[in-house]
């Protein structure tokens, strides 16, 4: 799963120069939530929401219609834009784009294609992602330990699933308090056997959800 795969390609751009009241007449058209700040095609800045309400007064709503007139929003965006900005290549893997979000404490990054502006991922598009690679439909989801650290979890999920005539829609793995821990998601009718099975096979069942 690539950035590429979950980044939004229509990207609304404006330069340093634009005026505030421009930046947040185009925020409020397009129903958005930030904008790339550009100059010479080279990203520079970022300019959100969150930067607009900084760049007023407290009292003032920089969506109303008397926002105009206000000198605050009379200033250009290359001085209330928060810069420098992160970027990320369009071909790295959706985890790096994740892991800057959480490190940096953002919401977006623009994206590149060598030195080239080709689109924008949010912290939204990541968990649109968590939601394909868990799948969707009628099942349920269980998350076990697995007892011993050489054991083929994936040979073992497959032989359940077949035996218990469910699809594997999602098979994730991590460590938890020192312990290897599975995340399986099966699809279709759960069968009165399929808990006592992982149970009695020496995995220590730690949720279950049936969606």
């Amino acid at each position: 799963m690539l950035v590429a795969d979950f980044m939004t390609r229509r990207v609304i751009t404006i330069t340093p120069e634009t005026t505030m009241v421009e930046a947040v007449r185009l925020l409020e058209s397009h129903g958005i939530r930030r904008m790339i700040v550009v100059r010479d095609q080279s990203v520079v800045g970022i300019l959100t929401d969150g930067d607009v309400l900084r760049a007023c007064p407290a009292d003032l709503n920089p969506f109303s219609a008397m926002a105009a007139e206000d000198p605050a929003l009379k200033r250009t965006v290359g001085r209330c834009m928060s810069s420098p900005v992160e970027t990320i290549q369009s071909d790295a893997p959706l985890e790096q784009a994740a892991g800057i979000f959480v490190e940096k404490k953002i919401g977006a990054l623009p994206v590149m294609s060598g030195d080239s502006l080709v689109g924008i991922i949010t912290e939204s598009d990541t968990l649109r992602a968590l939601i394909t690679l868990l799948g969707t439909g009628a099942g349920i989801r269980i998350t076990f330990n697995v007892h011993d650290e050489d054991e083929d979890v994936f040979a073992f999920v497959h032989g359940l699933s077949r035996r218990h005539k469910m699809q594997v829609a999602a098979l994730l793995s991590h460590e938890r308090a020192g312990h290897r821990v599975v995340l399986v998601r099966l699809l279709g009718m759960e069968s009165p056997g399929l808990m006592e099975e992982i149970w009695s096979s020496g995995h220590r069942v730690i949720s279950v959800a049936r969606l």
